[in-house]
């Protein structure tokens, strides 16, 4: 049976801040591909927005079930009166009213009926329902009230390993990462590729593809048996794909730029801010040695990748997440427009972490100094110059 799959989050709403020295930015047009370009100092000069305390707070140490916080990783904003999250440990959502109060919740970790295997991450289409991606290739659509109204599986030869995006009649977009199998033990750092592939009912193609994470081989197991390994270069490139409304964000860390594909694979923006990498110090290197006595034989890289996340926000905005070090206790966010303008940079404490955006509100799982997790509602605040 044919199902028709509906887009997903649609932008709207509210206007983005203007940035300092917008007009600054230049775009140009490169074979159908808008090339963004920020001038150096464009993250410096961003208006900066700080949390405020927050409006609603959800978890600690004697939150129920649907309450406990510990295990949530994504939120999706439902307008301005609900929210979603995701819950990885009971592999469940749980919807939430503003006032903090649980109206439901769907799915627990199986392969039955209304069970997943994999951890759900919510995703909302343009009417309003709400999607799920399941391994190996299942697709489950719920009624704003997480009422099941869709779950097809499509039969597939290949298993994916990120799930991202259901696009028309019963298919979905995935990532699959070639493996990592080293052949000798040398001193090179090398990259991995990663393939954007389309799976639909009667097999998968391939639409684009580009570099992963930095590794470089080790011993495994038995020295004498000769096994190799290989172990992520410390502070190295890792490659972010996510979903920005119904296109994909694609960032290698090749400099401080990403890349925006629509839903066919086709790269249509390129977004570029012209900022020196950060040198990796010393200090950045102990830190990673006393918290891990393996990384003794680690490798570092000579910069600080600029990027470790992104999140697409309810308004249209993506908030792209700058890599934290040990040594720092500040999380920072550069957060864009639609049309890949830097709009303002966002920080918050470190042991924050970043759900889910719409505006100026936010969603963030804060850890208090014993690990005890919350999730706090908040609104963001304009920090004076």
């Amino acid at each position: 049976m044919r199902v028709a799959v509906l887009a997903l989050l649609a932008a709207c709403g509210k206007p983005p801040a203007i940035p300092v020295a917008s007009n600054t930015i230049t775009t140009r047009d490169s074979a159908g591909v808008a090339i963004v370009e920020h001038p150096a100092g464009a993250l410096s000069q961003a208006p900066r927005f700080r949390l405020g305390a927050p409006t609603v707070t959800i978890g600690g140490s004697k939150a129920d079930a649907l309450r406990e916080m510990s295990f949530v990783t994504s939120a999706l904003f439902l307008g301005a009166d609900r929210f979603i999250v995701a819950d990885d440990r009971a592999y469940r959502v749980v919807l939430f009213d503003s006032a903090g109060t649980p109206l439901g919740s769907y799915g627990r970790h199986g392969d039955g009926p209304g069970e997943f295997r994999d951890r759900p991450a919510p995703h909302r289409a343009d009417d309003g329902s709400i999607w799920l991606l399941d391994r190996p290739a299942r697709l489950i659509r719920l009624s704003p009230e997480l009422l099941l109204r869709t779950d097809i599986s499509l039969a597939v030869s290949a298993s994916s390993d990120q799930l991202l995006l259901p696009v028309r009649d019963g298919a979905l977009l995935a990532v699959r990462r070639a493996p990592i199998l080293p052949t000798q033990l040398d001193e090179s750092v090398q990259r991995n590729r990663e393939f954007l592939v389309r799976i639909t009912a009667t097999g998968s193609d391939t639409l684009a593809s580009w570099p992963g994470l930095d590794w470089y081989p080790i011993k495994a197991g038995d020295s004498t048996a000769g096994l190799l390994g290989y172990r992520d270069v410390e502070f190295g490139r890792k490659t972010i794909v996510k979903l920005w409304g119904n296109r994909l964000v694609v960032g290698t860390n090749q400099g401080w730029a990403f890349d925006v594909h629509d839903s066919t694979g086709v790269l249509r923006m390129r977004v570029a801010l012209a900022e020196p990498a950060r040198l990796v110090t010393e200090a950045m290197r102990d830190s990673i040695k006393a918290r891990q006595r393996a990384a003794v034989g680690s490798r570092f890289a000579d910069s600080v990748a600029h990027y470790e996340d992104v999140i697409g926000a309810a308004d249209g905005a993506l908030w792209v997440a700058e890599t934290v070090v040990p040594t720092e206790n500040v999380r920072r966010f550069a957060v864009f427009n639609t049309a890949g303008h830097l709009t303002r940079r966002v920080e918050m404490p470190a042991r924050y972490r970043l759900l889910a955006a719409d505006g100026d509100r936010v969603l963030v799982r804060r850890l208090d100094q014993n690990g005890v997790a919350y999730l706090d509602l908040a609104r963001l605040i304009a920090v004076s110059p």
